[in-house]
């Protein structure tokens, strides 16, 4: 049987679905206060009803994902619902009264005889639809096509089918487009008509506004202005054929001059996301002082001009001199806009120089940038910014009005760290930065942002064995929490005792492990893991009794088996999979370890942990000539006549495989 799940389309490639369910016969209970003819029936409460049943074929076969209505006097009446995937529907806040159930598709696609029933008080308030004929499921057919020139970028795409209920469009069905023709199909649907949505995927394309793109058939924005398409029972629809992408008629373009309305070529006009700050694409003004961009997605930007030769001031649209005063421009389908620039020649600017340092931690900083914010009409507007110079630390940040700035960095200290932020001189807030008055052409350099507070604090405590006895050479590791990092390691004395230095504040899990692996390794407070561990705060001072008594390691319980596989020589490579199975207490045998050997050559293998019992041993040659070669140990290839073995703890036998 076919049908589809209410389920709605929440966000590009992703589905959320959500079922709701009834349970069948419920009867609800609500109060209403009417407009009802006499005093006392305007007191009253009215009493509402459930009403639930099942839509079968005629085979008895559930039928999910169609509408079905009930009419009647009483009040909802004309309720629409949905089948559910066991058929099941269900009507809430019926009045008491007569009802005609039916069918609210069209006549066409299916068809059932209207059921009529009561609902009310002590009745079943139940009733079951059957079709008239088996339901024959129809299919959506198409392509996907990328808008871009030579079809470049589209890595792929999904389909939806949407169906109208209730003035909402719910998730019917949907396909992956992973085809060179771009070709989909979505079976198994309702007759009836659809609405069609594509998420197109792009890769490295020439394309403005992000790799995602999100179109409705056809060439529409949104699902209420897209075309229905009407899917017949049993047989295609007519083919859908789509273009995915910005298309070309979505132009920017305008141009860029100076002062005196001379032509300002070689300058460089960016698309800015005004969420984000980010540039998502950016072209150049040619000799004539135009530029154009080709290809642009549906969206709002932010458009500047800046000019890398320093002859101009960097212009935001509309002629405004910061991000944050810059109007953006709604790019629609098929729109042409023009946005042009005047730039005011470039006055003789300052610049703020220095370098950023860590003042904690032994991990090295990996990435910071610094901005700097110019105070104007009593608020901090971001002026200029530089990337930190990964091997010095350095940053420059040039072409800067004269004015009053304060500087805020971000820094990430750590490959997994997040950015935190530092503000000039030691400041905790750019409200509360100190200020740096600049004149025109001024170079000011030497600051130093360090970053971070004081790393001055310890950890300290002392390991022993569960009896007492101290434990030298064991590893005591701080991680910082939540994300991970380390931040200090020692090693216990003859006394057992370690110290964890210099540590910032902050909260740490302290690990313990022995490097010979005769002691267990736990975490403080005789936690298994880090994520269970009880943190240490360190906060303004050092934290002392931060103790742990190390079990030892108790002698193996297992065994473990190895041997030779000689894989086939006519493959082109080898890939032999080899599984230990284990007699269960009730005779059956279940993989319990596995290995993998990929040498073409004779290689050594080995399943370890095995715990002891009764073993055979199963071994695939899947090779690269595209059949596959499978045996048990010995030699045989039914699973009846494979030789026993077994393992005991410390145990490991000998299997060797041999493919011709």
């Amino acid at each position: 049987m076919f049908g589809y799940r209410n389920a709605k389309v929440t966000c590009a490639l992703l589905l959320a679905i959500s079922l709701y369910g009834g349970a069948p016969g419920a009867l609800a209970q609500t109060s209403a206060v009417g407009a009802l003819d006499s005093p006392a029936a305007q007191i009253a409460t009215t009493r509402t009803y459930a009403l639930t049943g099942r839509l079968t074929s005629p085979t008895g076969a559930p039928l999910a994902g169609a509408r079905v209505r009930a009419v009647g006097s009483g009040r909802a009446s004309g309720a629409v619902t949905v089948s559910e995937s066991d058929g099941r529907f269900r009507f809430d806040g019926l009045a008491a009264g007569a009802y005609r159930v039916e069918l609210a598709e069209p006549a066409d696609m299916l068809s059932a005889s209207p059921v009529k029933v009561a609902v009310g008080s002590g009745l079943a308030n139940r009733t079951d639809i059957v079709l008239d004929d088996e339901p024959v499921p129809g299919q959506l057919v198409g392509t996907v096509a990328s808008s871009i020139p030579d079809q470049s970028g589209l890595f792929f795409a999904f389909v939806s089918a949407l169906r109208e209920l209730e003035g909402e469009y719910e998730f019917a069905g949907a396909a992956f487009v992973a085809e060179d023709n771009g070709a989909f199909a979505i079976p198994d649907l309702l007759p009836g008509t659809y609405r069609v949505r594509i998420d197109g995927l792009f890769f490295g394309a020439p394309t403005i506004g992000g790799p995602v793109f999100t179109e409705f058939f056809e060439d529409a924005d949104t699902v209420e202005l897209a075309t229905d398409i009407v899917v017949p029972a049993g047989a295609d629809s007519v083919p859908v054929a789509v273009n995915i992408g910005p298309v070309l008629d979505r132009q920017l373009a305008g141009t860029v001059s100076d002062s005196d309305g001379d032509a300002a070529s070689g300058v460089t006009v960016s698309l800015i996301d005004p969420d984000s700050n980010a540039t998502v694409g950016a072209t150049q003004s040619g000799a004539d002082g135009r530029y154009e961009f080709g290809a642009v997605a549906r969206g709002s930007f932010i458009v500047s001009a800046t000019d890398t030769q320093d002859r101009f001031e960097d212009t935001f649209f509309p002629g405004v001199s910061s991000v944050a005063d810059a109007v953006p421009v709604d790019v629609s389908v098929g729109s042409e806009l023009s946005v042009d620039f005047t730039l005011a020649p470039l006055t003789d600017t300052a610049v703020i120089e220095g370098v950023i340092t860590l003042s904690y931690g032994p991990d090295p900083l990996v990435f910071g940038q610094v901005g700097a914010f110019r105070q104007i009409d009593d608020e901090w507007v971001l002026t200029g910014e530089s990337i930190m110079d990964g091997a010095t630390g350095g940053f420059r940040i040039e072409r800067l009005p004269a004015g009053v700035y304060r500087l805020q960095a971000t820094l990430i200290d750590a490959v997994f760290g997040l950015p935190t932020e530092a503000f000039f001189d030691g400041a905790d807030s750019l409200e509360t930065a100190t200020d740096i008055p600049l004149s025109d052409g001024e170079v000011l350099d030497g600051i130093v942002f360090a970053a971070g507070a004081p790393a001055e604090f310890a950890i300290a405590g002392t390991v022993t064995d569960s009896v007492g006895v101290p434990l030298e050479g064991i590893t005591v590791t701080a991680i910082e929490q939540p994300f991970g990092q380390t931040r200090a390691t020692a090693q216990t004395d003859s006394s057992g005792a370690y110290s964890l230095a210099p540590l910032a504040p902050g909260s740490f899990a302290v690990q313990f492990r022995d490097p010979t692996g005769a002691f267990a390794t736990e975490f403080f407070d005789d936690a298994d893991s880090s994520a269970q561990s009880q943190p240490i705060a360190v906060d303004s001072s050092d934290v002392t009794g931060v103790d742990a008594q190390l079990d030892a390691v108790p002698p193996p319980s297992t065994g473990a088996a190895s041997g030779l596989v000689t894989p086939r020589q006519s493959t082109g490579f080898a890939f032999v999979f080899i599984d230990a199975q284990r007699r269960d207490d009730s005779g059956d045998f279940v993989s319990v370890g596995t290995a993998l050997v990929l040498d073409d050559e004779p290689a050594p293998w080995r399943i370890a942990n095995l715990p002891p019992g009764e073993y055979r041993f199963f071994a695939a040659d899947i090779g690269g000539g595209g059949d596959q070669i499978e045996q048990y140990f010995d030699g045989v290839t039914a699973a009846e006549d494979a030789t026993i073995v077994s393992i005991d703890v410390d145990e490991v036998p000998d299997i060797n495989f041999t493919f011709e």
